[in-house]
């Protein structure tokens, strides 16, 4: 497990801790503060082609809550 997100850059961007229900979490609109905490981003390729050894992936699932065009 890795503490981060990705997205189409490496950084860091504004994360919504929805505290009434943490499925409603997301990426932060422009202009928002409230519950907002930041969160590493990386590129997949930049994560994935720096791993020591890369495991074979069958499967993946994004949970992406506001990042579809990012994703």
């Amino acid at each position: 497990v890795e503490k981060l997100a990705v997205s189409d850059e490496t950084g860091t961007l504004p994360f919504v801790l929805e505290p009434e229900d943490t499925g409603y979490s997301r990426l932060a609109n422009p202009g928002e503060t409230e519950h907002v905490v930041p969160v590493p981003v990386v590129r997949w390729d930049d994560w994935f082609f720096s791993l020591p050894e890369r495991p074979r992936i069958d499967c993946l699932k994004m949970d992406i809550e506001g990042g579809e065009v990012r994703a």
